[in-house]
């Protein structure tokens, strides 16, 4: 018995240390093999590793080593911008040294890179917890995060971040660009601020500081942020800026007197005279607008100009009244028809409505109550004031003149649904649907049929109905995941709405209401343990979120 348990322990003393003289061998073989990589022969270094590890397959005696040779293999392949090896190479390294924080990073770069952040963003985070803590894992984190749409993962550390401090201006530009991008502007004036602080001369971080203070509303710091600038940073950008920033304070001589000196040094840039036309429609002066207007199009930009200035007077009641009336245009212009629309859409596109609309009064001057001057002032309208006649009128009269402008029923029944007429907004939805079945009306008709589904088990039917159609046509609709759990809730069909619920959070992280939805749910099932954790998330989440700023301001073809 003793010599059996002797030989028994000898076993496994050589199975856990491999022969010395062996291992040294292979060790000299994979020496070769990184000799060769960074000679720049990788397919020939390749060749000797998948020897290696055909020569130690099977003896687990190896197992560290093999993970030498994969990690060596990762490189290569990452190299290589072979990114799918990469990631398999590294998955297995990262399950036989799960403490290897290096090995998390790297991983988490690939899968960045690859597209999959959510995966990027649990191997960045395990890279931090494991000791790999340093500003570039954290930004990467913070960039992943956000594009995973978990806000409140990325927010936390960017606050982190900015609580650190900077002695470099990049490294908080980067963080204010990407909390300026989600819409995070108070954290992003953070970040743009110790960018100024440690680059004081530098131009874009004052520029994107002034733009932060200006979407704040802070428009006395916006002004003072931008006076440093020197003569030889002259920016048509930064003067657009600055004088509509004066305009907000009144100070519409001011504004003007640096938008035209900015015009005649910079005649052929269209920022200055896109922000003085604005502020000379919102004061009532149509004619120099307009002077302003057509100088712009003759420079012919078709997008591209950073618009600031938000018009403040409402003139979606000036639309309406020409429609009302069926004016028809004295001297119709198609091309100034056509770049006024051009213009106007790109300003709703900016959330810019207010200013879309005074383009849109142009545009119906040159070319009538068109079809599309209808839609795109019922979609501005709409979105300036839900509770208005205007937005109803315009889209109404567009679908007459249209019937088969499904996304103008689309958004009637938003209209309607918002003005608590639910039987208007379920046609519209079902007429939108019929026309081009897209997820996004089904899950409005849902929502519609469901608020009165309570009382009438029909339409709560009928909304279970068109949530699956959601789910028919886009599988990973999350929204039509939590409105039909929401939905089974109130019927009571508490084990069929969780896994509708789960799969709502899956998909989108930064739907709170899954979470809450979830919690309270799993409360009544019994399950207090996870029920606490769902409504801790939801806390966690919708803090987070609701530090977010929606303001009508954008830029011209590419902004927010």
């Amino acid at each position: 018995m003793t010599l059996f348990i002797l030989i028994a322990a000898l076993a496994i003393t050589m199975h856990a240390n491999p022969p010395t003289e062996e291992l040294g061998a292979l060790q000299t073989r994979l020496d070769h093999a990184r000799e060769l990589r960074l000679q720049g022969s990788a397919n020939r270094a390749l060749q000797e590793l998948q020897g290696l590890l055909k020569s130690i397959k099977g003896r687990p005696e190896f197992r560290d080593f093999e993970l030498n040779v994969k990690s060596e293999m990762s490189d290569i392949y990452l190299s290589q911008n072979d990114l799918a090896q990469a990631a398999a190479g590294l998955e297995e390294i990262s399950a036989g040294r799960p403490k290897d924080a290096l090995v998390h990073y790297k991983l988490g770069l690939v899968y960045r890179d690859l597209g999959d952040n959510r995966r990027a963003t649990l191997q960045l985070q395990a890279a931090i917890d494991g000791g790999f803590d340093n500003l570039a894992a954290r930004l990467n984190l913070i960039e992943a995060a956000f594009a995973s749409k978990q806000s409140a993962t990325a927010l936390e550390m960017a606050e982190r971040v900015i609580s650190a401090g900077s002695k470099s201006p990049d490294s908080p530009l980067r963080l204010g660009r990407l909390l300026f991008e989600h819409l995070f502007y108070k954290e992003a004036l953070k970040a743009f601020q110790l960018a100024q602080q440690a680059a004081p001369d530098a131009f874009e971080p004052r520029f994107r500081l002034a733009l932060t203070y200006y979407l704040l509303e802070e428009y006395a710091a916006a002004v003072a942020t931008l006076k440093p600038l020197a003569a030889s940073e002259f920016s048509s950008e930064a003067d657009s800026l600055a004088a509509s920033a004066e305009a907000k304070l009144g100070h519409f001589e001011a504004a003007s007197a640096i938008l035209r000196r900015s015009i005649e040094r910079a005649p052929k840039s269209p920022h200055a005279y896109i922000n003085l036309a604005l502020i000379d429609l919102d004061r009532g002066d149509l004619k120099e607008a307009e002077a302003l207007l057509e100088r712009v199009r003759v420079l012919d930009v078709k997008s591209g100009a950073k618009v600031f200035y938000t018009v403040g007077r409402n003139s979606c009641g000036a639309v309406a009244s020409a429609v009302e009336r069926g004016e028809v245009p004295i001297h119709p212009s198609p091309e100034k028809a056509e770049f006024y629309y051009e213009l106007a859409s790109q300003l709703q596109e900016g959330f810019n409505y207010l200013s879309a609309v005074e383009l849109i009064r142009l545009a119906q001057a040159n070319e009538g109550n068109s079809v599309r001057v209808l839609y795109i002032a019922g979609t501005s309208c709409l979105n300036q004031d839900p509770l208005s006649p205007e937005p109803i009128l315009f889209l109404r009269k567009a679908v007459s003149l249209d019937p088969n402008l499904h996304n103008a029923y689309y958004l009637l029944g938003r209209v309607y649904t918002r003005q608590g007429k639910l039987e208007e907004a379920v046609a519209a939805y079902r007429r939108a649907a019929d026309l081009y079945p897209d997820a996004s009306y089904y899950v409005e008709l849902g929502k519609a049929l469901g608020r009165s589904g309570t009382a009438n088990e029909q339409s709560s039917q009928d909304a279970i109905a068109a949530y699956h159609r959601a789910l028919v046509l886009d599988p990973s609709n999350a929204a039509a995941h939590l409105e039909l759990g929401r939905l089974l809730i109130q019927l009571g069909k508490f084990d069929e709405a969780r896994p509708e619920l789960e799969k709502a959070v899956d998909l989108e992280p930064d739907f709170y209401e899954a979470d809450y939805l979830l919690g309270r749910l799993l409360y009544r099932l019994g399950d207090e343990e996870q029920s606490g954790r769902y409504l801790a998330l939801f806390k966690q989440k919708k803090t987070a979120l609701l530090q977010q700023s929606v303001i009508g301001a954008g830029f011209v073809g590419d902004g927010h």
